[in-house]
């Protein structure tokens, strides 16, 4: 590993945060909850249904309803968790969900539905919401505007005194499974900014989403075309923030599947130095499995980063005892820590609301798998 990751936890615990807190109080009560559990990372989304937890003058659209004033960071949400985490010795994440913006309702649409059309993902038939992520509305990865956008977002972030990584999640396509002929009905990518930039990098001439069909060569390079688009705007993240912060995200452990069918080359960012840390979503009910892709991993990462386990038996409906197996079986492997999915799973006060029965859980997670670090 590099010098980059001097300063990193013996052991990370940490958890995925969809924030809902309204003042500073309630904002000091979950990192109470989170030191509790012994817990010193929390990776707090920032950037997610298009829109952002705290005010930015190139923003779309508005912070999210629930952000509130937070006393001395006034509508800063994210800054509130970074600084009161640090008294706490919780590291805070800016978790960003790149080219993920929404879930479309026929009574909620996506709002970039209406102030970006040019700027969301289509698919070959036309249509804008995603067939396997069920009505899940993208941006267009090979949009330079789009891009430029996200950047400004980041910048605003990254510029925190004390933030422990950006942390990319949803740095992808979307899920298409029936890519080829004669079954060819979910591919996507096909706005005219993207065809255009096709045509011109790989010679094409013609309306592309015929000549996908037409063309196996075509549908390969197409492929190919949006693999690049994710690659380099990794990399151009990497490049543009590395000095000054760490990089991290969140990816399919399986390295075929995520490159196949989402255009996630995350082996390249890995090979290339691209990413600090790497927290493969290892979401399982089965133990046995979660432990196996997590070794698998491990082979692959050849320690070039650290690499965190992403479990979710909470959020896969299981009980206490398979949160503890599962921590168990992945510490026997290379990792250096685990992050659950997510709050809302084992916190008294979430998003959601309040479960007055996690804190029976909490008891026995402290006095198993989360003792106090010694």
């Amino acid at each position: 590993m590099t010098d980059h990751l001097a300063g990193l936890p013996r052991e990370a615990r940490g958890f995925w945060h969809r924030p809902h807190e309204t003042d500073l109080d309630q904002v000091r009560a979950t990192l109470a909850e989170l030191k509790r559990l012994n817990m010193n990372q929390l990776f707090v989304e920032t950037w997610f249904g298009g829109r952002l937890i705290f005010p930015h003058p190139d923003a779309v659209l508005p912070p999210h309803d629930f952000v509130g004033h937070y006393g001395p960071y006034g509508r800063h949400l994210l800054k509130a968790f970074i600084e009161e985490g640090a008294k706490s010795g919780i590291d805070v994440h800016a978790w960003v969900e790149n080219f993920f913006i929404g879930i479309h309702h026929k009574d909620n649409p996506v709002p970039f539905l209406k102030d970006r059309q040019d700027w969301v993902l289509v698919n070959h038939d036309g249509s804008t919401r995603q067939k396997h992520e069920a009505d899940y509305v993208f941006l267009d990865p090979a949009n330079t505007q789009v891009l430029d956008h996200l950047e400004r977002l980041y910048d605003a972030m990254v510029d925190l005194e004390g933030l422990a990584s950006l942390h990319l999640d949803y740095i992808r396509y979307p899920v298409a499974y029936r890519t080829e002929m004669p079954d060819y009905h979910d591919d996507h990518g096909f706005t005219h900014v993207a065809e255009n930039r096709f045509k011109l990098e790989y010679g094409y001439h013609g309306d592309v989403r015929v000549l996908v069909l037409q063309s196996k060569a075509c549908r390969q390079d197409w492929h190919r075309f949006k693999i690049r688009q994710i690659n380099g705007f990794v990399e151009r993240l990497t490049t543009r923030y590395r000095k000054r912060i760490r990089i991290s995200t969140a990816v399919f452990g399986n390295p075929a599947h995520a490159l196949d069918v989402k255009c996630q080359d995350w082996q390249t960012w890995i090979k290339r130095g691209w990413i600090d840390i790497l927290v493969p979503m290892a979401y399982d009910q089965d133990v046995d499995r979660v432990a196996s892709e997590i070794r698998q991993m491990c082979q692959i990462n050849q320690e070039r980063c650290a690499l965190y386990a992403g479990l979710a038996p909470g959020y896969l409906g299981l009980g206490v005892e398979h949160v503890i197996a599962q921590v168990e079986a992945v510490r026997q492997t290379c990792v250096q820590g685990v992050v659950l999915f997510a709050t809302q799973n084992h916190l008294v006060r979430h998003f959601m609301g309040t479960s007055p029965g996690h804190e029976h859980d909490q008891d026995v997670l402290v006095n198993t798998v989360f003792k106090p670090i010694g």
